[in-house]
């Protein structure tokens, strides 16, 4: 369990972290979060917050040594709000809503809400950190490779099965 539920400036190997409630967990103002994985690159870190999880506005969580396996998950209890220009890494599983404002980005990892809305302005969100970070040799903060997913439009499988439906229901022609 962490004292402070400001993570900011802070350094931390990984492991599974209590986080108490707090009016914001990641300052700007402070520093950045840096996750250092020893080398390990199936680094893992998990941290319980107690209420909610917030950023101030342009917050930084910062990967290092660690490799294309390690893992970040943020489990909230109540809601998320990642702030204005934060550029946030991590898997977030909160029960209730998740408020991704302005230009927040989650470089690797997901949002999800249980039993609310996520709610995103402007916003980009890393499919996941499996295979998707470029760790520099010698440790360093890892760059993410584009990672291009193609998923049909609702109006694809509508017009597919309109097509389908007409071809069943067609009449044939009679024979003579």
């Amino acid at each position: 369990t962490l004292a402070n539920p400001d993570l900011s400036g802070l350094t931390l190997t990984p492991g599974v972290y209590t986080v108490r409630a707090g009016t914001t967990n990641l300052s700007s103002l402070l520093g950045a979060l840096t996750l250092d994985g020893l080398g390990n690159a199936n680094a893992v870190w998990v941290f319980q917050m107690e209420d909610t999880l917030i950023t101030s506005p342009c917050a930084v969580v910062n990967f290092i040594n660690t490799g294309t396996d390690a893992g970040l998950f943020w489990n909230v209890r109540s809601s998320a709000t990642i702030d204005v220009g934060s550029d946030f890494q991590g898997n977030i599983l909160a029960l209730a809503s998740i408020s991704l404002n302005d230009g927040a980005s989650i470089a690797c990892g997901s949002a999800l809400a249980g039993t609310g809305a996520v709610t995103a302005i402007q916003n980009s969100i890393g499919i996941g950190c499996n295979g998707g970070l470029d760790v520099p040799t010698g440790g360093g903060i890892p760059t993410i490779l584009p990672y291009v997913s193609v998923v049909p439009e609702p109006s694809t499988y509508a017009m597919l099965l309109a097509g389908i439906g007409l071809l069943v229901m067609r009449k044939r022609p009679k024979s003579s």
